[in-house]
């Protein structure tokens, strides 16, 4: 756990691994993996010695069903592909200066693999050999050098992608065809332009969508000839993060009500940690002549933490006036940045 960056990241292991038998939502999951971690902390198997952490790692290697490496390692790893037993397969490179590549053969003999986690590896076109892991789950390739992945097609049982920080520019109109899919991470893509129509609607399981604020933000645009996707696309999801440019693409009357949690950027002033993934976050830069009675929050109930920027005194009336409408909601926070106006609802009556 202490070398993993998130219990996120082991949420994603869990699932694939098969740990979390009988849940059939993702958001389900992520609270039985935040219990099973507060437990284990409790009992301190998170600060055990080093020697009791080498004599676990060398006993649970004896199994030869999971491979970790580093950059000094991988001459070694490469060598090793007789690994019938394999499940889970960890390679992170020298982020540096790493020319760290797979051979298209790599997977032949290790088909049992059900988590890949690269990192920080030139994977320009992924190996053929991947498309034989029927059994893969989880792949996650973090930070990589990114060109043809459709390959990807034929894993059809995967449930997790994420693509975090590789430079990938279009996604592959395959990623549509893993219709098993429940999580797809985006984020920190700074490349990726175009996203084709209906990629994302043909993910009918998809529960889960990350891009965040230095991500994918051209919904609807043409780009070098191709309509990019449309929000409308993204109904069916439970938990969402992303940026938007144009409010025009806001579809009206958001899809809050099935979302249980989501951080939207509207405009480019706002960021956020990614610490939280429980919040129920709302931003909007109004300096982009949005307009609050366009209707875009309305729905207050939804959001619990409210962000607005340099707001106009006859919009922050509005505003309140509305606040006061609706009643009683689920809104917890409001900041608003550009105004002289201080609020806190805490003191009023809404």
């Amino acid at each position: 756990y202490t070398a993993i960056a998130s219990i996120d990241d082991l949420l994603m292991y869990g699932m694939g691994m098969g740990l979390f038998q009988g849940v059939n939502k993702m958001q389900v999951a992520r609270a039985r993996a935040h219990g099973l971690v507060h437990k284990l902390k409790a009992c301190c198997m998170f600060s055990m010695h080093d020697v009791v952490r080498d004599v676990a790692i060398s006993i649970a290697s004896t199994e030869q069903n999971v491979f970790s490496a580093t950059e000094e390692q991988t001459n070694l790893l490469l060598e090793v592909v007789e690994c019938p037993q394999l499940e889970l397969l960890f390679i992170c490179a020298d982020k540096e200066s790493s020319s760290l590549t797979i051979p298209n053969k790599f997977f032949e003999r290790m088909i049992q693999v059900r988590v890949i986690n690269f990192s920080y590896m030139n994977l320009l076109s992924l190996p053929s050999s991947l498309g034989l892991l029927s059994n893969l789950q989880n792949l996650s390739l973090y930070n990589c050098k990114l060109l043809d992945i459709t390959v990807i097609r034929d894993l059809k049982k995967l449930a997790v992608l994420c693509l975090r920080g590789s430079d990938i520019k279009r996604l592959p109109v395959e990623v549509g065809e893993l219709t098993l899919l429940r999580l797809l991470d985006l984020r920190d893509c700074m490349e990726l332009e175009v996203i084709p129509p209906n990629i994302l609607s043909n993910l009918s399981h998809l529960e889960e969508l990350y891009m965040g604020p230095r991500s994918f933000d051209k919904w609807e645009v043409e780009v070098e000839g191709v309509k990019n996707a449309s929000l409308h696309e993204l109904k069916h999801l439970i938990s969402l993060e992303l940026q938007i440019q144009d409010v025009n693409t806001f579809p009206r009357g958001l899809f809050l009500e099935k979302l249980e949690t989501f951080k939207i950027l509207i405009g480019g002033v706002w960021g956020w940690e990614y610490a939280d993934i429980w919040c129920r976050e709302f931003k909007i830069d109004l300096d982009s002549k949005i307009r609050l009675k366009d209707g875009l929050i309305l729905k207050l109930e939804g959001i619990e933490d409210l962000w607005l920027s340099y707001l106009e005194e006859q919009d922050v009336n509005y505003f309140v006036n509305e606040l006061v409408k609706v009643g009683p909601s689920q809104l917890k926070h409001l900041y608003i940045r550009g105004s002289h106006l201080t609020l806190n609802p805490a003191e009023s009556n809404v």
